[in-house]
């Protein structure tokens, strides 16, 4: 079917992706976001140590989500390697140990848990451990076959006896449960018959006696069994697993490593022992005589707000919603304070939020930002807490929201409606937790619906206030994501100057108009929204000078623009423009642009204007080879070191700037004009040697005009000038 502009962007490349929640479990020597080097590596060292006296259990605590499974990975990667090199370069008195995994969540009985960790083992030792056989394999089905069953032998005869890499389906696993279920159970008399076997077909395995049975020292391996996921099973299997590894699995050279939610399993034991009238604080002590060792995983704060950052940082999926610097950082803390403390929860919140950023980009009515719609989404998540969920629904409580954050955002009076009234004012009955009330008659009977619904605590909520610290959007805009769609709603000087721009009225603006669009001017006008321009993909130049726009999220994926004028707007956050690498001329005069970082990357950046900003540090500008034009009068800038490398700039403005030292324009062959006025430069001799400068504005001393006569001596071409330059230079460049 041939594309229409209706079906093109379901043809676009794929923005976003998921995060998966699944603990690490490759490279885990490339990524350690959470420093278990300090928690796991003392376990480590326990695990291969010739002394180390078993069995042996140790717990590894933490909630859903913290990354108890990752930590297990990580001790599991680590062995491997130690083990592997011991086989490998053949080092004696090195104990080698060997892993296997156990999940008792698959198993649905608690009768069938025990049989299948038994199983699990012995199929291990067979598949991994180097010298086994078709002896090993004999002696295993003939000494255990009778317990679990002719399954179990059936598992054993599908093992490729190859050594290490062999595997044995958990179908085939299944089986010998199953299978075994006629053969044994552990309450019969012969319970101890079948641990002496067990134990003996270990110590067979495992090669730690010689033939008169005495224990070798050191020995020469070991088996950890990590069991994961302990708290996802039913309850009765829980403690299944756990009353095999006090009864059954008392057997030398055998580590297992448990991962659960201590608090969850404790739960679970007082639970069951209290039905037998076992004292409470007895059964919270059973996990603290389970474990020899316990290892709590819980990540720090700052390691979370490592992670979270690093996540975003390398996420070509929130690059991808273009979201400004404040929005992220909002978007950022409220993840942080909502996960819970967990890596798991942090994923499934940034997965939440990409969803709803795309989505709107997606949407035919995208009147809000994705930004917003983060916002929006997030909103709604918490409100679920207050049980509040679909208070965003209602126009009273989009009002109540808007109000809101215009109170945070903006400590003015705002207009909305029929009369203006003080942000405060209007909100103050609803934040003491008594009924609403506001100004605008045409919201009044909506929000009239609120009356006697007490919502001080969800005003007062942290996480709620923090999320509109961000402008949250009018109501007016908000029909495309929550209620009735709405194609009229908009910036009304936008859409005056596109309807300029495409020499027609706005109804019959259609998206392919948008994209023929190349140059807009909205300079002097009130803009400021410019939601509407995301659809003119075409924009080469954009003038912004003096509107009151502060928020560029929305020309973010204008990719194509080449000119950007923002002089005199509030716009201080320049995160959306990171990507317009195609942009040769910007024009930040006096915005309240501190930061240049996002300006590092536009490398096609021939003239950029800085003048009466606080920026103070030039580092970013560094890379930006084909910089010819560099106005920096009235910034705070003192240090010339990253222009030093600029050979292009044939302009440098320093125009009161407190800029001392010169020497790192000695280099700048090219430069034709420098503006040195009210700055304290007192040595004008790093110029000398610049052969093309024509225009020089040093500031009016004695001794620069001394240094200037003799420049003017020697360089009878060169323009000196104590006076003002040329007006078309003294503000702009």
């Amino acid at each position: 079917m041939p594309g229409t502009p209706e079906t093109d962007i379901w043809l676009d490349e794929p923005i976003i992706t998921a995060l998966s929640d699944a603990p690490v479990a490759e490279k885990t020597f490339d990524l350690d976001a959470f420093g278990l080097e300090r928690t796991m590596g003392p376990v480590y060292d326990i695990l291969r140590h010739a002394q180390t006296q078993t069995p042996l259990s140790i717990g590894v605590y933490g909630d859903w989500g913290s990354g108890k499974s990752t930590a297990m990975h990580w001790l599991e990667d680590r062995l491997t390697l130690w083990t592997e090199d011991a086989k490998t370069n053949k080092r004696k008195g090195r104990v080698k140990v060997y892993t296997t995994w156990f999940y008792p969540w698959k198993y649905d009985k608690k009768e069938d848990v025990w049989r299948g960790l038994i199983a699990e083992i012995m199929l291990a030792c067979l598949t991994q451990i180097e010298g086994t056989g078709s002896g090993t394999w004999t002696k295993m089905a003939k000494d255990l076959g009778g317990f679990l069953g002719k399954s179990f032998v059936h598992a054993l005869s599908s093992v490729k006896l190859k050594g290490a890499g062999a595997e044995v389906s958990f179908k085939d696993l299944m089986n010998v449960v199953d299978d075994a279920a006629d053969y044994f159970d552990p309450t019969r008399a012969y319970l101890n018959e079948f641990e002496s076997v067990l134990t003996q077909t270990l110590k067979d395995t495992l090669g730690n006696y010689d033939r008169n049975g005495t224990r070798k020292d050191p020995p020469e391996r070991r088996l950890v069994v990590f069991i994961d996921d302990l708290d996802r099973c039913l309850p009765e299997v829980a403690l299944q697993v756990l009353e095999a590894l006090k009864l059954y699995l008392n057997i030398p050279d055998l580590v297992f490593v448990l991962g659960v939610d201590d608090e969850v399993v404790t739960q679970l034991v007082v639970k069951h022992y209290d039905k037998h009238g076992l004292p409470k604080h007895k059964s919270r002590n059973y996990l603290g005589k389970m474990f020899q060792v316990e290892v709590p995983v819980q990540p720090l704060e700052q390691k979370l707000k490592a992670f979270l950052a690093g996540q975003i940082r390398d996420n070509v999926s929130w690059k991808g919603l273009g979201l400004g610097a404040q929005d992220t950082e909002v978007f950022s803390d409220v993840i942080l304070r909502m996960s819970g403390g967990t890596p798991r929860e942090i994923k499934r919140l940034m997965n939440y939020c990409l969803m709803a950023g795309r989505g709107e980009q997606l949407a035919d009515d995208n009147d809000i930002t994705p930004g917003e719609a983060i916002q929006i989404r997030l909103l709604q998540r918490r409100l679920e807490t207050h049980g509040k969920r679909t208070m965003l629904n209602t126009v009273a409580g989009q009002m109540v929201f808007y109000s809101l954050s215009q109170s945070l955002t903006n400590p003015a009076p705002i207009k909305h409606g029929a009369r203006a009234m003080s942000p405060a004012d209007e909100l103050r009955r609803g934040i003491d937790g008594t009924t609403l009330s506001i100004s605008d008659p045409g919201h009044r009977e909506a929000l009239d619906s609120l009356a006697g619904d007490r919502v001080g605590d969800i005003l007062k909520d942290p996480i709620i206030k923090r999320l509109l610290e961000r402008p949250f959007p009018d109501p007016d805009r908000l029909g495309g994501l929550i209620a009735t769609a709405t194609r009229d709603g908009g910036d009304a000087a936008v859409i005056e100057a596109l309807e300029h721009a495409t020499s027609r009225p706005w109804a019959d603006i259609k998206p392919e108009h948008l994209e023929a669009v190349t140059v807009l001017h909205l300079d002097g006008t009130s803009t400021q929204d410019l939601s509407l321009l995301r659809g003119c993909v075409n924009l080469k130049e954009l003038d912004l000078r003096g509107t009151k726009v502060a928020d560029l999220e929305p020309v973010g994926g204008l990719v194509k623009l080449i000119g950007l004028d923002l002089r005199g707007t509030p716009v201080a956050d320049l995160g959306p423009v990171r990507g317009l690498v195609n942009l040769t001329e910007l024009d930040l005069s006096g915005t309240k642009v501190a930061d240049l970082g996002p300006v590092g990357g536009l490398v096609k950046l021939t003239r950029l204007f800085l003048g009466h900003t606080p920026v103070a540090d030039l580092e970013p500008v560094r890379r930006l080879d084909n910089l010819e034009l560099l106005a920096l009068n009235g910034t705070p800038v003192a240090d010339l070191g990253p222009v030093r490398k600029l050979v292009n700039l044939t302009w440098l403005g320093l125009n009161g700037t407190p800029v001392a030292d010169l020497e790192p324009v000695r280099g700048l062959v090219n430069l034709t004009w420098l503006d040195l006025r009210g700055t304290p430069v007192a040595d004008l001799g790093p110029v000398g040697g610049l052969a093309n400068l024509k225009h020089l504005w040093p500031s009016d001393t004695p001794d620069l005009r001394r240094q200037a006569a003799a420049l003017k001596e020697a360089r009878p071409g060169l323009e000196i000038t104590f006076g003002s330059p040329p007006a078309a230079q003294t503000e702009d460049g």
